[in-house]
Parts: C-alpha cells; structure tokens; sequence
C-alpha cells in the first residue's frame, strides 16, 4: 500500500520503475486483492504490455483480501486484450474432467471453459457425504483396507486434502487400524510436537518409570 501510494504522488519514482519493468506478468491472478490489482495496472499505465494467467474457478483465498473480480474484470481494464483458455488437462482422465465441467456450468459469471483430456477413462467419480470428519476417516480407511486386499499395494495409493488439518482424523484412523503411511508436504500427525507431549503424559500414567517420556515432560515445566 505504500508502495503503491509513492508510485502515485511520485513521478519521478514512478517512471524508474517502469522503465525497469518493460512487460509485466501475474501468475494466479485470480488470488490477487484489490491493491494488489492497483499495483499491476500503475505499473503498466504507459506501456500495457500485461498478461496474466489464473483462473477464476480456483479462487480459493478471499479470507486473505483476495478478489476473483480481478480477473473477470481484467478485460474490461484492457479491451484490446487476447483472451487464451487452456482447456486441455494434462493430469486427470475424462470421468473426472466430465465432473468438475458439470458444477463449472451451473456458475452464473466467469470464463466458459470445457476441460478435456486425452487419458481416457478410469470410472466414475464418487461423491460421499459425512456428518462427521471421524466417520470420513473410516471411509476412507476401509476403502484402503478393500483395495489392499483385492492386491493394489498400499504405495499406489493416495489420499489427497486440501488443509493439512483435514488428514487428523485419517492420520488417527491409519494408526489405529496399524496402515503404515507416509505424508507428504508435511508432519505425520503422531510426529507433531502437542501429540508427542500428550502422548508422553499418557505413558507416564501407565508407566511411571518411562525415563524418555520423563524427559520430554519435564522440559514442558518452566525453570527445568
């Protein structure tokens, strides 16, 4: 905000930095806010030379400030601009493409896309609904344990999420059901710091001569 304040009531300031930057590109603009926005076009007032890539299904941040108007709005900003859909998906299959273009069509306002893949076919997509995260969790698990024992080993697997609190209760469930996993971009929920300590209050109330859990315990209390 203060950069942008000083691009506006500084000219001189304003004209070094545009003469630095001769094209300007903005990836996942469809994230961006509203100063955000401001700064994009300040910088580009003489020369217009701005291209940038999102998309405005996939606004996912508007708890930060971000506007997906940003994009929709972009050409209204930039009449003479050429508008390029990237509608081939290089990572899913059909069935799944087939799915999201139907919510996509039921939007009111955005950009008409019809996604499409050249993977083929691999079955229908499954929609389930759970009141409870725990009883997600056992879906998910026992749907693990069904496709192990029709031989499909654990490590093609995959449980994708979007928030790394989503995977507690799977985590919890894997465990329980003694499923060995692996998580990715991030911490095992058993490795995490708060559930090694409660855990180590757990073995010393089964076990008060556990020295390991001793030694994390008494590292919580001040002055030890």
């Amino acid at each position: 905000e203060v950069f942008l304040a000083f691009l506006r009531t500084r000219p001189d300031f304003a004209d070094k930095i545009r003469n630095r930057f001769r094209y300007i590109m903005v990836d996942e603009y469809q994230d961006t806010n509203r100063i955000q926005r401001e700064l994009v076009e300040t910088l580009a007032t003489e020369r217009g030379n701005v291209m940038v890539v999102g998309d405005d299904a996939q606004s996912i941040y508007a708890f930060r400030g971000a506007s997906f108007e940003n994009i929709l709005r972009f050409p209204e900003t930039y009449p003479d601009c050429r508008i390029v859909k990237i509608e081939r998906n290089y990572r899913s299959k059909e069935d799944i493409l087939d799915f999201s273009n139907d919510i996509v069509r039921n939007f009111r306002i955005g950009y008409r896309k019809n996604l499409f893949s050249r993977l083929g076919a691999s079955g229908r997509p499954a929609v389930m609904r759970f009141f409870e995260p725990e009883n997600e969790a056992e879906w998910i698990v026992s749907k693990v344990i069904e496709l192990r024992e029709k031989e499909i080993p654990l490590n093609r697997m995959a449980v994708l999420y979007r928030s790394a609190y989503h995977s507690n209760h799977i985590q919890t469930e894997l465990t329980r059901r003694s499923i060995p996993y692996v998580v990715y971009g991030g911490i095992r929920f058993a490795e995490r710091r708060h559930v090694k300590d409660i855990v180590a209050y757990l073995r010393l109330s089964s076990n008060p001569y556990d020295a390991p859990a001793w030694n994390r315990v008494l590292k919580l209390l001040p002055g030890i």
